[in-house]
C-alpha cells in the first residue's frame, strides 16, 4: 500500500513469496487502516511499516512465517502523527535502521513490548519525547519472546547487535524498569547502549547488559543535563564479541559521565563490567 487511505480487514494472507502487507509513503498521506486480518506462510515478515502507521493488535499470525516479528523501517515520526503508541503485539517490533522521534513528537511504547534490532545500524534517536516502561530493547538474534530470525539456535546474540537509544539535547521522557540488551554496537567516540545528551529523560530501574561499549554515556552541561539515573543495573559494559580472536571495543565504563554531573544515585549498581571508573 503506497500512501492512501484503504481499509484492509478481516482477510487471509497466506502462500506469499516474500512478505504478506507492506505499508509505504509519507506521513499524512498514508493512513490506511489495516485490522482483523490473519497473515501466514509467507517468506518473509508478515508486516512491514513505516515507525508512524500504527500497527492494530487485532491482527494475527500464524508460526509458518518466516520472520516473526513486524518490521518498522527507518524514518520520523514527527506532530502529524504525534501522540504515537505502539501497542503490545503478537510479535516483536524489529527496527530495520534508524528510528527518529522529532522535537515536537512523542512516541509510547506499551509495557510487556520487545523492540528487536535488525543490524548494527539499528537505533532510536529521540529529539521529542520518549516513554517506555517495562519494555525489552534487543538483537534480532536474542529469542526473548519468539525466534523472530527463524534459525532456532543457529545465530546467537551477541554485545554490539545493535547500536543504541540516544536522547539529544532539549528531548524529555522516560526509560523505567526496561531491559537494554546486546546494544552499544556504534564506532564514535561516545558509544554507548543508552546515550543521554542534555535530556530531561527519567532514566530509572533499567537492566543494561551486555553492550559491547559503554552501558550508559552522559553529556552535556549541567544547565542542560539534568536527568537523574536511579536503580539501573549496569551487567557486563565492555563485553566482547564472540570470535577467533574475540572482537573487543576496549571500552567499557558501566556510566560514562563529565565530571560536573550530579544526577547519579547510589542506587545504581555494576557487575562484570570492563572498567568501573568513569573518566
Amino acid at each position: 500500500i503506497l500512501n492512501g487511505s484503504p481499509l484492509i480487514q478481516g482477510n487471509i494472507i497466506a502462500q506469499s513469496a516474500s512478505s504478506g502487507i507492506r505499508l509505504s509513503g509519507s506521513a499524512g498521506a498514508l493512513n490506511a487502516t489495516v485490522v482483523s486480518n490473519n497473515i501466514s506462510a509467507v517468506d518473509g515478515y508478515p508486516m512491514i511499516l513505516p515507525p508512524f502507521a500504527l500497527p492494530h493488535p487485532s491482527n494475527t499470525f500464524g508460526a509458518e512465517v518466516r520472520f516473526r516479528g513486524i518490521a518498522i523501517v527507518s524514518g520520523e515520526i514527527t506532530d502529524r502523527v504525534s501522540p504515537m503508541t505502539w501497542p503490545t503485539l503478537q510479535f516483536p517490533y524489529v527496527i530495520q535502521g534508524d528510528i527518529r522521534i522529532s522535537a515536537s513528537a512523542s512516541l509510547r511504547i506499551e509495557p510487556e513490548t520487545i523492540v528487536k534490532f535488525e543490524s548494527t545500524q539499528g537505533k532510536i534517536t529521540v529529539f521529542g519525547s520518549l516513554d517506555a516502561e517495562n519494555v525489552i530493547f534487543t538483537s534480532f538474534k536474542d529469542d526473548v519472546g519468539t525466534d523472530t530470525n527463524g534459525d532456532g539456535n543457529a545465530t546467537l546474540p551477541a554485545p554490539g547487535d545493535w547500536d543504541r537509544i540516544q536522547f539529544q539535547p532539549g528531548s524529555s521522557g522516560r526509560l523505567k524498569n526496561s531491559e537494554l540488551r546486546y546494544g552499544g554496537g556504534g564506532q564514535d567516540l561516545r558509544a554507548a547502549a543508552l546515550v543521554l545528551n542534555g535530556t530531561t529523560a527519567e532514566v530509572e530501574g533499567n537492566l543494561i547488559t551486555d553492550s559491547w561499549t559503554d552501558g550508559i554515556s552522559l553529556l552535556g552541561g549541567p544547565a542542560a543535563l539534568t536527568t537523574r539515573l536511579i536503580g539501573n543495573r549496569i551487567v557486563r559494559s565492555g563485553a566482547c564479541r564472540p570470535g577467533t580472536p574475540p572482537q573487543c571495543s576496549n571500552a567499557g565504563f558501566p556510566i560514562a559521565m563529565p565530571p560536573n554531573y550530579q544526577g547519579l544515585d547510589p542506587s545504581n549498581l555494576y557487575q562484570d563490567c570492563l572498567l568501573y571508573t568513569s573518566p
